[in-house]
């Protein structure tokens, strides 16, 4: 009976070790989340840690370097880079942090940007300097907004335009505004002129001398220079329609350029008062104008456009 007895003890504690080791077996063990306060530091800096699990702080962890067991926080004298990990019995190793240590913690330099003028008109270029701590630097790049532009640069529509100058491994330099205005002139052409007179000839003879042919109940065709170089030309319709073009203009010496219907125009200032206007010009660049100058000429005349002069008289 006590053999009987003795055997069933001992099957019994067997089975209770078993059970046991298998409750143990079935446990995972929670895993620790390092996290530090920076992941750069310089030399001498303190860097703070904080292991946590599940969400919550776990105080008793230990920091490792390597073998090395360290405090929380740690103050790194040497440079390099470190890989942190935290450790504590019955928890999985946490994740590993690398901390970067440098000897001085390097800032990125300004650019400075600077503009030989500010205040240009339209077709001005611009030269921009670039520099750092007062010397030049190469390799930059302009911008106005996201579009880069060249330097020098020509700045061909009026308005306000901010240039910044980039390049990578530095902070934007400052602003540079530049103005741009339409260009301005005081030239007696400036006006709103009216055709009055248009006279051709050819090889020295008279051809023709008429009046323009304005619509009798409509406003007056014009043809108006603007102080801002800009140059308009307005023509009515049988139905008092008006229909204007025009580009720029300008004048070199006693010669006349501008742009209307699309085209071209060179002519000679043969007299220009406060009052009067006379233009004359080869007849092949009346082309377009022919068919409102002259509306009854004979279009096979045309081809003798080449050999003729044309004046244009007008008045304000």
């Amino acid at each position: 009976m006590k053999k009987l007895l003795l055997f069933v003890a001992i099957g019994l504690t067997a089975l209770i070790t078993s059970c046991s080791n298998d409750d143990s077996s079935g446990s995972q063990e929670s895993k620790l989340l390092l996290k530090s306060d920076i992941s750069e530091a310089k030399v001498g800096e303190s860097v703070n840690f904080t292991v946590t699990v599940d969400g919550k702080a776990e105080s008793e962890a230990e920091l490792y370097i390597g073998s090395n067991k360290i405090t929380n926080p740690y103050v790194f004298d040497t440079e390099g880079e470190f890989k942190v990990v935290a450790k504590k019995q019955g928890f999985i190793d946490s994740n590993s942090i690398t901390i970067k240590v440098v000897s001085d913690i390097s800032v990125a330099k300004p650019l400075s940007l600077k503009a030989d003028k500010t205040s240009i008109s339209v077709g001005d270029s611009v030269s921009f300097e670039v520099t750092v701590d007062g010397q030049t630097e190469s390799d930059t790049e302009l911008y106005i907004g996201s579009d880069k532009i060249a330097n020098p640069h020509v700045f061909y529509t009026e308005g306000e335009f901010n240039v910044v100058a980039k390049k990578q491994g530095f902070n934007n330099s400052n602003v540079v505004k530049i103005t741009v205005t339409a260009p301005k002139t005081d030239s007696k052409v400036v006006g709103k002129w009216i055709p009055q007179n248009i006279l051709v000839t050819a090889m020295g003879t008279e051809v023709a001398n008429e009046s323009y042919p304005h619509k009798a109940t409509c406003d007056k065709d014009f043809l108006e220079f603007k102080n801002d170089l800009k140059v308009e030309l307005g023509i009515h319709a049988d139905d008092c329609t008006l229909t204007t073009s025009g580009a720029d203009w300008n004048i070199q010496g006693t010669t006349l350029n501008f742009n209307v219907l699309n085209n071209n125009f060179t002519a000679t200032i043969v007299s220009n008062t406060d009052n009067e206007l006379i233009i004359k010009a080869n007849g092949a660049q009346f082309a377009p104008l022919v068919p409102i100058l002259l509306p009854d000429v004979d279009e096979s005349l045309l081809a003798l456009l080449p050999l003729a002069d044309i004046t244009l008289t007008l008045e304000k």
